[in-house]
Formats: C-alpha cells, structure tokens, sequence
C-alpha cells in the first residue's frame, strides 16, 4: 500500500510549478515584446525630462538636442513606431507614473490608425499637458500613385481625426502634411514617410500655436481643398518636375538666396526638384552695387570668385550663372542706375553689368540670369525712395531688366511673376521682406522652368 503523499511535497510541487508557469509568461511577455519597446519603457522610469516625442511613423531625426536649444526642453524621444490606440495609451500611462512633470508631449499620428474617438479618450485624461500632434507627411510621389478611391479614403481620415480637436487648448494639429513646399520636394525626404535632419528640426521650430502652420477652424476647409487639389493635378499631370541633372547652377545675391541652406532655401528647391548641381555664392545683407561695403558688392564677389578658381563652374556640362539682388539696394538708397556710367559699381544696374561683364569673359557660353528684387511690403510697399538718389522698388526691378537686355541675357522679374502681391504677401513672406518657405518653393520652381525652357 502506498503512503500518502505529504502536502508540504505537494504544495512545493505546486509551488514550483506555478513559478515555472510564471517565469514562462514572463519570459514569453519579454520576448514577445520589441526591443525598441522594451527600451522605451525602461529610459520611460529611469530618465529624468520633461517633454517626450512619441511617433507613428519614422521619426529617427528629430534630435533632443534641437529641443534643449530652441525651446529649453528636456526630451524624451522613444523610438518605437506606435501601432494603435492601445500602444499609445500604454506609454502614456507609464510616462504619468514615471514621477516626471510633463509640460508638452509631441505626437506622431497616422490618422488610418487612430480615430479621433480613440485619441480623444486617451488624450482627456491628460489635460495639464499640451500635445502639438503631427500628422504624417506623406510625399507627394506617394499621393501621386494613390488610386483617388485610396488617396479620397487617406484625406477623409486626417479630416475626421482632426477635425473635432479644432479649438482645444491643449491638443494642436499642424498642417505639415498638405503644404506644397514640403511635400514636393524629393530633397526634403528619406522615404515617403520620412523627413531628413532638416526638416525634422523644421517641423519642431514649427510646432506650435505661434506658427502658420497650425491647423484652426478658420484655415480647415481651404486648406484640405487646397490638399485635394495639389494630389489630383500631380496625379494627373504628365507634365514632370524639370531634369536639369546636366546644369550647375551658381547663385550670386544677398541674405534672398543666402539665409537658407538646407532643402527648402531657393537652390536646395532648385536643386531637389530638377537634379541640378548648386553653389551659393551669396551674402546676406549684400547690394550689387556698393557705398561703404565693397567687398560684398555683385563685381567684387565674382571677381573673389574668379580669383579662387570658380569652384564648380569648369566642371559644368551646362552653367548658369544667377544673380539676385535688388532689395537692399533699394533699403539703402543707391542709384538704380547712372545715365552717364553704365559700367557706374556704385549705382544697381551699373554694378550688375559689371560682374555680369566679368562672368561672360571668363566663362561665354553660360547660360546668365538676372532676377529682380521680389515684392516687399517695407516702406508704403516698395514706393517710397529711401534717398535722393534712390528710386523706388519698381524702378530697380526696371533696372535690372535693362541692365539684362544690355548684357544680352535672360531676365527673371520675380517681382511681377511669383505673384506676390499686397493681398497674399503675408503668406509667402516670413517679415515682409524675406521668402519663407511657401515662397522660396515658388522662387526655386519659377527658376527652373526658366531654366529649363533654354
């Protein structure tokens, strides 16, 4: 007969078993788990910030950095791409028990994987934290080969989600994803989802309730109508972007061309969306003609130029030569031109035929724009001269035109032909004066039409 089995043996056995069975779903639960996950939860408890960035889709670019130094943040950037509202809630969740004080939480969305409902629900319950929500930029390339039942079916959904937050004080949309200038330049872009360095620290300065780009009641409807448009007609076009993979294109001009260096500035635009190779030789704040400054004047740079070897432009298999100033010569007040000394450096177009004098010597068969000043809204709209000599806004933009039928070479009146004007101004011109990004697209693209009409 056999003895009974003890119940201390037993419940040991139970014991084990049960933690057996426990240390299995544990080790089950972690592998099953990703790394990048695993890794976002352990910097969630340990790590001392008080901001965080959370995406949907690549976000690998955006640097903490960028945060600590324009916007005096401490961030955390997870680098698990959230799948669903479930996901999205659970870090959440661990960033409020993490004992950290969240001021702002940037938000990564793609609006096919989140209704408004669901954002909404796990949103309320953080109502001390501002959430400045990102929508996916998708490239236009990508919109472009959407059927319109699928491309109808991805603009209804960033409608629906974002539409019911319009308002709140603490959760705004950003309109990124429906600006031409962003999503219709290849050079802004890794994949169709993701943005380069630059543009990620773009969208960041951007973030926020101060910028153009935030989504209100009162832009909604024109900007989506806007939206379907631009996808539709690149859906439709047959007409592509110009190949200038064959040009060197070197600018000359003032801070217009030289303020910006990355992929939104007129030669990066120029650049991204035509293949074409790029120098920029312009100086910001320069004239072309010169008072106390000569060393930046139009003739002193190329000559400068000239003297270094003309980097880029003996490699050329077809060179173009731009040149852009106007507008501070018109701030200063110098003479737009001198009827009695064409060659006059000390006067706009007198300056302009001289470098463009200098270029056509050493280099006869490029190709040699000058542009206009653009439009600007300083001083009563450009028609006020600024000195005795001066003249107004209008009378450089003739000058220039003379000075480009002088020198037998094209000319490019920006002033007229970007459209420009006293009611839209504030919509392509970051202070009145300077291109922002809408309107160095339209400068970039308007160049290389031109270009590629020779």
């Amino acid at each position: 007969m056999k003895k009974p089995k003890s119940p201390f043996k037993i419940f040991l056995r139970c014991a084990a078993a049960c933690v057996i069975t426990a240390a299995v779903a544990f080790l089950f639960l972690y592998l099953s788990t990703p790394a990048r996950k695993r890794e976002d939860f352990k910097r969630i408890s340990s790590q001392n910030y008080d901001s965080v960035l959370l995406s949907m889709f690549p976000a690998s670019l955006y640097d903490p950095e960028d945060f600590a130094v324009y916007r005096g943040m401490t961030l955390l950037k997870t680098g698990y791409e959230i799948p669903d509202a479930s996901t999205l809630d659970e870090y959440l969740s661990r960033i409020a028990k993490s004992g950290n004080s969240i001021n702002t939480i940037y938000l990564g969305v793609l609006p096919e994987q989140i209704t408004a409902s669901e954002l909404s629900a796990i949103l309320e319950k953080y109502p001390s934290v501002i959430f400045e929500v990102i929508p996916a930029y998708p490239s236009l390339s990508y919109l472009s080969g959407l059927s319109s039942e699928e491309f109808s079916s991805l603009c209804a959904s960033y409608e629906e989600l974002i539409f019911p937050f319009l308002g709140s004080e603490n959760i705004h949309f950003f309109s990124f994803f429906a600006q031409e200038w962003f999503i219709s330049n290849p050079a802004n872009y890794l994949t169709d989802f993701e943005v380069t360095e630059d543009i990620s620290r773009l969208v960041m300065l951007n973030a926020d309730r101060d910028h153009p780009y935030l989504l209100t009641q009162k832009n909604f409807s024109s900007l989506f109508e806007d939206y379907r448009a631009l996808a539709q007609t690149a859906a439709e076009s047959t007409e592509a972007m110009p190949d200038l993979s064959q040009w060197t294109v070197i600018f000359f001009g003032d801070s217009i061309i030289a303020n910006y260096t990355d992929s939104t500035s007129v030669p990066g635009v120029l650049s991204g969306i035509s293949g074409a190779s790029v120098h920029n030789l312009a100086v910001g704040g320069a004239s072309a003609s010169w008072d106390e400054n000569e060393s930046t004047s139009f003739p002193h740079v190329v000559q400068s130029f000239l003297d270094s070897g003309s980097p880029g432009a003996k490699e050329a298999d077809r060179l173009c030569f731009a040149v852009n100033f106007g507008l501070n010569d018109y701030f200063i007040g110098l003479p737009a031109d001198d009827d009695a000394d064409p060659y006059n450096s000390k006067s706009y177009a007198g300056a302009l035929r001289l470098g463009v004098k200098l270029l056509k010597e050493a280099f006869p068969d490029a190709d040699i724009f000058i542009m206009s000043p653009n439009f600007t809204s300083y001083y009563g709209y450009g028609s006020i001269p600024q000195s005795e000599n001066g003249g107004t806004l209008r009378d450089y933009v003739a000058a220039a035109k003379e000075a480009a039928a002088d020198m037998n070479v094209h000319f490019l009146d920006n002033y007229t032909e970007l459209g420009i004007n006293r009611t839209n101004s504030t919509s392509y011109l970051l202070d009145g004066c300077h291109l922002n990004e809408a309107g160095r697209f339209l400068f970039g693209t308007h160049l290389a039409k031109a270009i590629a009409g020779l």
